[in-house]
């Protein structure tokens, strides 16, 4: 949800789009898991063996939205860190300072900023309800589930394709989504027209 432009508008149009009956399923981040320190960082990585991303966020968690500044910078990954002086991602944004802005200026080919907002389970469920959705439930995923079962399985009983795959994995996936999940977590929400 949090990739989209207006993701209650969004909401909206899934309910306008949705036959009676039709469901949805919704993933999305929120910022809590961000709490603590973690509001505002750098993270570095490689886009190619000369070229990294540098991405800026700056979370503002009580307002549900999160800045994002991207520079494409024409040095590897470990030049960009020595430059920042840093031994390893994730870097605190205030351990950049102007020094290593300028110094890192002359390489940068691309700079894009966006703004994105990361709505809790919270605000999502009452958007959904305000939409006109009927049954609105924050369930569990099923994806942990799904994880175990496969991770325990014999390597005769292994899947050979997807299908196979899908034929085990569904039923208890389809379970898993109709158990309530606590409001704490900000779980996936499931939501019926």
């Amino acid at each position: 949800m949090e990739q989209t432009p207006d993701p209650r508008a969004t909401l909206e149009e899934l309910w306008r789009v949705l036959k009676p009956g039709g469901g949805l399923r919704i993933m999305y981040e929120d910022l809590d898991r961000y709490r603590g320190g973690r509001e505002r960082e750098v993270i570095v990585g490689s886009v190619g063996e000369e070229v990294s991303r540098v991405v800026v966020y700056d979370r503002d968690i009580p307002r549900e939205t999160a800045r994002m500044y991207c520079l494409v910078i024409s040095l590897s990954a470990d030049e960009v860190l020595r430059v920042l002086e840093q031994p390893e991602p994730p870097i605190a944004l205030a351990a950049i300072k102007e020094r290593h802005m300028n110094a890192l200026t002359p390489h940068v080919t691309v700079a894009r900023r966006c703004e994105l907002m990361h709505p809790t389970g919270t605000t999502l469920v009452k958007w959904l309800e305000d939409a006109g959705f009927s049954t609105v439930l924050p369930t569990q995923s099923g994806i942990e589930a799904a994880r175990s079962l496969y991770e325990r399985l014999p390597d005769e009983e292994m899947p050979g394709n997807l299908a196979e795959l899908d034929r085990l994995l569904r039923p208890l996936v389809g379970k898993a989504v109709e158990i309530a999940a606590p409001g704490s977590v900000n779980p996936p929400i499931t939501a019926v027209k």
